[in-house]
């Protein structure tokens, strides 16, 4: 099954790019798409994604307009192709293959979010 995770990143370099390394080793059998959208961090911590830059997409929000993650989320969701999603945190980070399963059985029954 195909999904993207979507994940806002705000000065959170190092556990931007721990949590991407988690998503993408426990993928699974599943393909899987990662959208960082950068909350304008400014700071310079972005860079630290430069190592997955042919495995992830980052989306810049724009500058001068409010600033959330569930906002930044909104701004990339009509771009996203696949038809799952999932949103994490840069704190958030699976531990285990079958974690991309679970959701999968949740389509497979028809539930509409999880």
């Amino acid at each position: 099954m195909k999904f993207t995770i979507i994940i806002p990143h705000y000065q959170t370099g190092k556990m931007t790019v721990f949590s991407i390394a988690q998503f993408l080793k426990f993928k699974g059998k599943h393909e899987l798409k990662i959208i960082v959208v950068d909350n304008n961090s400014g700071d310079g911590s972005i860079e630290y994604l430069k190592p997955f830059h042919s495995e992830i997409e980052i989306v810049n929000y724009p500058k001068g307009i409010l600033q959330s993650h569930g906002i930044a989320i909104d701004h990339v969701l009509p771009g996203v192709a696949t038809e799952y999603f999932r949103t994490a945190e840069t704190d958030s980070f699976p531990t285990k293959d079958v974690w991309l399963d679970y959701y999968e059985a949740l389509v497979n029954e028809e539930v509409e979010a999880a």
